[in-house]
């Protein structure tokens, strides 16, 4: 009897242990603990490692140095013109979403030079630009105008 619950290589039959068995065995293979005792899913598991599709070994955490920060989501509302000046200053600056530019660094504003087609500008007067958006979302956080407060 012994001899059918083995298989070629003198390992047992995994459809043949006990749950507590194959969670140990899963510790084994795996190489963390399990906290599962579906048998089927056990075996399949077990034998998935043993057949290298899925990483073993203990979880690696996203922060390696402790706790993970404690994040909050800002729901931000914003006018259209707006946003799409946003885009176009994080299209210009290389950022691949808005969150990149809002995480960035204020650097100094420097003046670029005009376009060869582009018509002169009056002293004194700027047009509003991806950068005057980009302040006005600044200044607007600092205020904390940007999210509506609920009226009491």
């Amino acid at each position: 009897m012994a001899a059918e619950a083995a298989t070629a290589n003198g390992e047992p039959k995994l459809t043949e242990l006990s749950v507590e068995e194959l969670q140990q065995l899963y510790t084994e293979v795996v190489g963390r603990d399990t906290g599962s005792s579906d048998e089927h899913y056990l075996v399949w598991k077990i034998r998935e490692a043993k057949k290298r599709r899925i990483k073993t070994g203990p979880v690696r955490r996203r922060y390696a140095d402790g706790e993970a920060p404690d994040m909050k989501v800002l729901p931000l509302r914003m006018e259209a013109e707006i946003v799409a000046r946003l885009d176009e200053a994080r299209e210009r600056l290389g950022l691949k979403t808005r969150m990149d530019l809002f995480r960035r660094r204020p650097e100094p504003a420097r003046a670029r030079p005009p376009h060869p087609r582009s018509r002169p500008r009056e002293a004194g007067r700027r047009e509003p630009g991806a950068d005057d958006a980009v302040a006005a979302v600044n200044t607007r956080l600092t205020r904390n105008e940007l999210v509506p407060r609920p009226e009491r």
